[in-house]
């Protein structure tokens, strides 16, 4: 994951706050551009009947002109998940650092003023394959709800059984920990088509998407000082140092051994502590 694309911030040990040396990256979006989202539908079946279809459209509504317009449409009874996930909020525990708690919201506004469909909000998570689901609430016949919720972790996630008439599993979750696989992150809604609302368009707008990740601070190099990647401490990353000495530079290159993000002695007493080291 680009450092660009993510903004850090280490917290302070105070009260309310995360833990002495985690760190938050935060993910938001109150415009929407289509080609930073992968879209996808699911269904699932009602009563037993399989079958469905959702249309997620590929523009954003011309009444609000800020958020992604989902549409959904079934000719059968059955529940209908749209999801869109931001291609840029993804996460690797392994590279990135352990997921300890995730905060997040969205607005859902209703877009067909003569329907009465009540908004929900859910916020879904993709690993390995999996689908994992965090059901805020049922809101409201508002045209607008707002849905958010604060420092959660992976137990209040629960997984999704798409294509199935299995419920979901309140003990299948998320791996946050540093050993679980890369996971993305998105929002959704879900509507179930009972017989009076077969062959009914229903236009849901979602709006100010926001994620704030609290983790780990994400691991260090194996060999931190081996600048050129050669897999051993010499002269060449001595004078990579030197010649970066004084600069800000991307944590762990160009002469940063400490990861701090600068070059300074702190760097260069540490390439001479570990001088002639061979790392593979």
């Amino acid at each position: 994951m680009q450092t660009s694309k993510r903004l850090i911030a280490a917290t302070i040990l105070c009260a309310g706050a995360a833990a002495f040396g985690t760190e938050q990256t935060n993910f938001a979006r109150s415009t929407f551009d289509l080609s930073e989202w992968t879209r996808e539908a699911h269904t699932k079946p009602l009563n037993g009947t399989e079958g469905g279809l959702v249309l997620i459209l590929n523009g954003n509504h011309p009444q609000t002109g800020g958020c992604l317009e989902l549409r959904w449409f079934t000719p059968v009874p059955t529940t209908i998940y749209g999801i869109a996930f931001l291609d840029e909020a993804t996460w690797d525990p392994a590279a990135d650092g352990e997921i300890l708690t995730v905060s997040i919201g969205m607005a859902a506004v209703q877009l067909d003023p003569n329907e009465t469909t009540v908004q929900t909000g859910r916020f879904f998570i993709e690993q390995d394959g999996r689908y994992y689901s965090h059901l805020f609430r049922d809101g409201g016949l508002d045209s607008v709800e707002v849905f958010s919720a604060n420092d959660i972790d992976a137990t209040e996630f629960r997984e999704v059984f798409f294509n199935s008439d299995q419920p979901s599993d309140p003990n299948s979750n998320p791996d946050f920990s540093e050993n679980g696989a890369p996971m993305r992150f998105g929002f959704g809604q879900g509507f179930a088509f009972f017989d009076g609302l077969v062959n009914t368009n229903i236009k849901t707008g979602i709006d100010n998407f926001s994620l704030q990740i609290t983790h780990e601070p994400a691991p260090g190099p194996i060999c931190p000082g081996d600048f050129n990647n050669d897999g051993q401490i010499n002269l060449a990353d001595l004078n990579i140092l030197l010649a970066n000495f004084d600069s800000d530079v991307t944590a762990w290159t160009d002469g940063d051994a400490t990861g701090d993000g600068s070059v300074d002695l702190a760097d260069l007493n540490q390439i001479l502590a570990s001088f002639g080291t061979v790392c593979f």
